[in-house]
């Protein structure tokens, strides 16, 4: 008797033993199969004949173009590419954030690079991915430095000395450098145009700069009001372009709003904000009919709708030059190509 109780005790035993291991095995296939699963697969965007690897749990980007050799043979990188997204964003450019984030930015990838002939001097380069040419285009435009040099190269880029601003698709690049040394600005013009042909192949949006009068026109002027234009709010898109005219600045500005109903309700709202903020109301022009001029605070405003668009000009200059400037720009309209709606 006593056998055979010691023979079902080893029996227990032996089955607990086969049963705990059984258990153990699971939980490790549990646990790899879990692994698997929760890990980020990086996925591929092909830009531009150029890779980008994806982390979707970060929303970074780490674009490839931020190779050693970017930017020659005299600069060598001097840290690992880092990457921002719009919820550290502020980490690397604290107190410039907003205006990235307020016009749908998506990332940052920047790379610093150290010169092998003098070490003390560096460039740092940044990549912007905001989404839309048009959101690249108005952080470009927003923060354009009043004094210097448009590459003639690029549709929208300027050198100053010691830096390289280009939007290109939907990117905005900037370079900038520890020194106005010229070598130094020259390797930085170089690598500016590799990441400029990198992000031309993206698909752009259509710009209204062509609508635009020529005539005393300032050069390389043109901007784009993503929101709240002109201290309105929601009045968004706003495109403008300055004019000079006998020593005087005038803005003229410009929305497609799709369709005519859109542009009237657009055309009301920056009217009513323009009296309800101490605007005092002059005689339409016999030439516009259906414009409103309206003087606030020594700025006059002559604004008109033209089908799908809503325009304008404005300025604290003579209310001739305005009106001949309104009226050259809304004849501009009624000739454009794109007058099909």
């Amino acid at each position: 008797m006593p056998e055979e109780i010691n023979k079902d005790r080893t029996h227990t035993i032996i089955s607990y033993i086969i049963l705990f291991m059984l258990i153990v095995v699971l939980i490790v296939i549990l646990m790899n199969r879990h692994s698997i699963q929760s890990a980020t697969v990086p996925t591929a965007i092909t830009i531009a004949d150029k890779t980008i690897a994806e982390n979707p749990s970060t929303a970074s980007q780490t674009p490839s173009w931020l190779t050693s050799q970017l930017l020659g043979a005299d600069f060598q990188p001097a840290n690992e590419a880092e990457s921002y997204n719009s919820g550290n964003l502020y980490e690397k450019i604290d107190g410039k954030a907003d205006l990235y984030l307020q016009n749908d930015f998506v990332s940052l990838s920047c790379r610093r690079y150290s010169s092998k002939s003098a070490g003390q001097n560096w460039a740092e380069v940044y990549i912007y991915d905001m989404a839309k040419a048009k959101n690249a285009f108005a952080v470009y435009s927003g923060q354009k430095r009043k004094k210097n040099q448009p590459l003639g190269w690029a549709k929208f880029g300027y050198k100053t000395p010691d830096s390289i601003y280009i939007a290109s698709g939907k990117f905005y690049f900037e370079i900038i450098l520890s020194s106005e040394v010229n070598p130094f600005l020259q390797a930085a013009e170089s690598a500016a145009k590799q990441l400029a042909a990198f992000a031309s192949k993206e698909p752009s949006e259509p710009f209204a700069f062509d609508f635009f009068p020529k005539a005393s026109l300032v050069s390389d002027s043109y901007k784009l009001i993503r929101k709240d234009a002109f201290g309105c709010a929601d009045m968004e898109n706003i495109f403008t372009a300055t004019y000079n005219i006998d020593g005087n600045d005038l803005t003229a500005f410009i929305a497609d709003t799709q369709d005519s109903n859109s542009a009237q309700v657009l055309f009301e709202k920056y009217h009513k904000f323009l009296i309800e903020n101490g605007g005092t109301e002059l005689a339409n022009n016999i030439d516009m009919p259906g414009s409103k001029t309206v003087e606030l605070f020594g700025t006059t405003d002559i604004i008109f709708r033209y089908k799908n668009y809503f325009a304008g000009v404005r300025g604290s200059v003579p209310i001739g030059d305005l009106t001949k400037l309104a009226i050259s720009f809304k004849n501009g309209l009624s000739g454009a190509k794109n007058d099909t709606k």
